[in-house]
């Protein structure tokens, strides 16, 4: 059962629930009062310790509201059928809110404990209703329609998928087939990845692939409008379907393959990053489906391959046609919004030295040794690129723009000097800056250091660029896809979603520097516990995601 007490099939379900709450923990107040005080006291406790005051609608919509509530917790699919019973009580909620004014009382529960939060009454309930409201009556049918349960299952069930990068063939199948039992076209393809290499855009790639097949796979839903089609808007939800691998199992607590839940969280590598936005964008458009909403234009989800390594899934996708208006990437934000993020570079640089015996290592010259100046210069080459940064976004970060060596391989035998060391890593590109120009103030720094040592300058590094080649994207902090996702975030929760910057690469800059058009990072999860043991998202996220995208859909096209 994945229904809580905020049952949240319908927006005025909501907004009665937590009045009942409310109503239910200040009844509580006032028996306490009337133990300790011996009065005849009911209904609300308004503040004043030595006095109740009681409202004549309390019993009745306390009794109301248990009554739905527990039916709603019980048989959750019965929802729509209390949709004109709700409405009818609207009014009732509506005149209690009038009385609130006057009560300071915080939402708290037994007097040992410490209250809930600092909010008063009168202000959680004005501020529930005035998002509830908010909600259009088509709105709120398709979220009525959003299966939670079966949400939650089907990520669990491709969470038990291993999809590491390079080898995500079998999740791509799996998934093509519940997307055309969900009722959506199904796009499945073999992607040529000798012939994305020659395009001048290609986007780099990490992992050997020539043992597996690339699968590229795209669903969409044309809406119900029909007629004339070719002004038709174009909306992609875009998500990775490959992880990063699980690493040491010793190290995890919990399956790394096997999706347990355990206290309302999801463990597994890829539940965050994320497998979760992916599917919950997939039944929010099933929930628009089902609820029989027409659209003037289609809905489309991209499950990509490849998007550790560089991107070549989502550049696919593009190349072969699945091109939209908009886009929404699924990444783990913690529900805010990112629509910027840096770029990141990936290299690969060699370091020569001179083999001799350990016994008489001075007549060789440690590749090792050498290494160590390399790196001193390029933490000061990090230093420098992070000062002073003025962007609105990525200038917050503590280290907006990283140069990281991520890898590290030297010598052949324990008692040689080392005669070669390889090291690789990344660096970051700023906020529209062009990625050759990153290049070769990289590679400039290292041949200033060769000049001043005569073994390196005898001997050059020699300094690849390979991998994932992720330049910096971003789309205005005011522009209209921010403010709809933020104002959906606001009509669900109450709260206005934070607008951050993202100091990695990710698919958002292809939509937007190879695609042309606009695209957000905004999906369930955090990105601290991505790539981590133990791997995990919080169900209720995952569901909200999928209801934010249930309004982002249906306003974006209304």
């Amino acid at each position: 059962m994945y229904v809580e007490w905020d049952d949240p099939a319908t927006g005025l379900v909501r907004l009665l629930s937590i009045t009942l709450r409310v109503l239910t923990r200040l009844q509580c107040v006032a028996r306490r009062q009337l133990a300790q005080e011996g009065a005849a006291l009911a209904g609300l406790y308004a503040g004043n310790p030595k006095r109740a005051t009681t409202h004549p609608a309390t019993e009745r919509l306390l009794e109301t509201f248990q009554e739905i509530t527990l039916t709603l917790v019980i048989e959750p699919h019965q929802t729509r059928r209390h949709l004109t019973a709700l409405t009818a009580l609207k009014p009732r909620v509506l005149a209690l809110l009038e009385f609130t004014p006057t009560m300071d009382t915080k939402l708290c529960g037994d007097s040992s404990e410490p209250p809930e939060n600092e909010q008063t009454v009168s202000h959680q309930l004005r501020k529930v209703s005035s998002y509830v409201m908010a909600l259009t009556e088509i709105e709120t049918g398709a979220l009525a329609a959003l299966d939670e349960q079966k949400l939650i299952e089907a990520l669990r069930d491709l969470l038990c998928i291993q999809s590491v990068t390079g080898q995500e063939a079998t999740a791509q199948h799996w998934l093509s087939h519940h997307m055309r039992q969900l009722g959506l076209d199904v796009d499945l393809w073999t992607i040529d990845i000798a012939s994305l290499q020659k395009h001048p855009w290609f986007p780099g790639m990490e992992v050997d692939r020539s043992k597996h097949e690339a699968i590229g796979l795209v669903g969409a839903w044309q809406g119900t409008t029909g007629g004339d089609r070719s002004s038709d808007k174009r909306l992609i939800f875009n998500g990775h379907i490959d992880v990063v691998p699980e690493g040491d199992h010793a190290n995890w607590q919990h399956d790394p393959w096997g999706a347990e839940l355990v206290d309302g969280r999801i463990y597994g590598r890829g539940s965050c990053d994320m497998k979760s936005g992916l599917m919950a964008a997939l039944y929010a458009i099933k929930a628009i489906m089902d609820a029989g909403i027409p659209i003037d234009g289609s809905l489309m989800i991209q499950s990509v391959i490849g998007e550790e390594d560089g991107g070549i899934g989502t550049f696919a996708s593009l190349l072969r046609g699945h091109t939209g208006d908009a886009a929404i990437v699924c990444e783990p934000t913690r529900l805010n919004l990112i629509p910027a993020q840096a770029g990141a570079l990936t290299f690969t640089v060699r370091v020569h030295g001179k083999s001799a015996h350990a016994c008489v290592r001075l007549e060789g010259v440690s590749a090792i040794e050498k290494y160590l100046d390399v790196h001193k210069v390029l933490i000061q080459l990090e230093r420098e690129r992070n000062s002073e940064i003025e962007h609105p976004l990525l200038g917050k970060l503590a280290l907006p723009y990283p140069l990281n060596i991520g890898r590290v391989q030297a010598g052949n035998w324990s008692s040689s000097v080392p005669e070669e060391l390889v090291f690789e890593g990344r660096i970051g590109v700023a906020m529209g800056e062009d990625s050759d120009s990153v290049r070769h103030q990289f590679e400039q720094t290292l041949k200033e250091l060769a000049v001043a040592d005569r073994w390196l300058c005898n001997h050059p590094l020699e300094i690849g660029w390979s991998g994932g080649q992720f330049d910096s994207g971003e789309i205005p902090m005011d522009h209209y896809l921010v403010k709809l996702c933020q104002q959906c975030m606001l009509d669900l929760t109450g709260d206005k979603p934070e607008i951050e910057g993202a100091p990695y690469g990710s698919d958002l800059r292809l939509f937007v520097n190879m695609g042309g058009f606009p695209a957000l990072l905004f999906g369930p999860g955090d990105v601290k516990v991505a790539h981590m043991p133990d791997e995990f998202v919080d169900v209720q996220e995952v569901i909200l995601a999928a209801r934010a995208y249930i309004l982002a859909a249906i306003r974006y096209f209304h």
